[in-house]
């Protein structure tokens, strides 16, 4: 009986509940990557709905003919495997028999949260999200991961492999996507802008880390003093301070540092390196930060302000040295007199009294 057609007369929201969908997830994943290519899928046909007392169920064939099955019709007249072969009716989005679907496809919909899949592999991934279910580890580490290939991309960490290559400079990257972002070093394109300021980044990660800023947010506390932070790296590294571990060291001079960018930036005191151009006035700097700082020199943009006085800054740590100036902090005690300070700059003059009797003042 081809082109059958079942019509429920109960509401369609009421209907869409009744549903049991249910998937037999079986193949591995290279196995759900050749069916998703191969247009001749074998799906598995969704259950039959429940019809509930008193419902009824009007079945009509090519010949006209019509049939009315209720809630208490044997399940074989609507479940035979002769007929359910036939059905080409779809189950949309909504849970409602649809005709819009390409003939010989089913759609696949997760039972948790109803999203509808046009293909088994895409749904078995999205059920993993679900059940937080990793079924590929990590042989060398035991980690484990959702898709086979982020187990790929982790491997590398252990190998070294890193095949996506910068045809400009050379460097090397695990990652396609990590490649993608280097190149717009080289482009200087900033497809990421803020919708408040308008400033623009080349990750949306440094955007999302950025509207903070405007909305004072500070999502990474640390356990210890309690401090907050708006990026987990700097959570990160301030967990150090409490622990004291410094475990980058300079190859020239021994220094240690907490964090390997510190180390890379120190390097730079070694090899004179100055790689952030000022477009302006072709002054070179170590770090992007000190670019950063010194382009406002030349625009006047002050973008952090007092929310005591109103007064403007160019840098936050200047901002951090007035408000003491409010607050009355003075974190920077002398270990000789035990004088305090404001800012490190004043204790390092101030120390100087004590070994140079020519720096007294009177």
């Amino acid at each position: 009986m081809s082109n059958r057609l079942f019509t429920l007369q109960s509401d369609r929201t009421d209907l869409a509940h009744q549903y049991n969908y249910e998937e037999e997830l079986i193949l591995v994943d290279q196995q759900l990557c050749c069916q998703e290519k191969n247009c001749s899928l074998n799906w598995e046909e969704p259950e039959p709905p429940q019809v509930k007392e008193g419902q009824q169920v009007h079945c009509s064939n090519h010949e006209g003919e019509q049939h009315v099955l209720n809630a208490e019709t044997q399940p074989s007249i609507v479940t035979s495997a002769s007929e359910s072969n036939h059905i080409k009716s779809e189950i949309s989005c909504d849970g409602i028999l649809s005709h819009t679907c390409p003939p010989g496809k089913k759609i696949l919909k997760c039972k948790p949260c109803v999203k509808p899949f046009s293909c088994k592999r895409k749904s078995k991934a999205h059920q993993r999200i679900v059940t937080s279910e990793k079924p590929f580890p990590c042989k060398t580490c035991g980690k484990c991961f959702m898709l086979s290939g982020d187990l790929t991309v982790h491997m590398r960490t252990h190998t070294g492999e890193k095949p996506f290559s910068c045809q400009t400079c050379g460097k090397c990257f695990m990652q396609s996507s990590s490649l993608t972002v280097h190149m717009r070093t080289h482009t200087g394109e900033k497809p990421f802008s803020c919708k408040t300021c308008g400033k623009c980044f080349s990750m949306s990660g440094n955007l999302t880390c950025h509207m903070r800023t405007h909305a004072g947010e500070k999502p990474y506390s640390c356990n210890t003093c309690g401090k907050c932070f708006s990026m987990s790296g700097h959570l990160t590294g301030h967990m150090k301070t409490h622990t004291g571990v410094k475990p980058f060291s300079c190859q020239t001079c021994g220094k240690c540092f907490m964090q390997s960018g510190d180390l890379t930036i120190h390097m730079r005191t070694h090899t004179g390196e100055k790689p952030f151009p000022c477009k302006t006035c072709s002054k070179c700097f170590r770090t992007l930060g000190h670019l950063t700082c010194h382009m406002r020199t030349h625009t006047g943009e002050k973008p952090f302000s007092c929310q005591t006085c109103g007064k403007c800054f160019m840098q936050s740590g200047d901002l951090t040295i007035h408000m003491r100036t409010h607050t009355g902090e003075k974190p920077f005690p002398c270990k000789t007199c035990s004088k305090c300070f404001r800012t490190s700059g004043h204790l390092t003059r101030h120390m100087r009294t004590h070994t140079d009797p020519s720096q007294k003042q009177t």
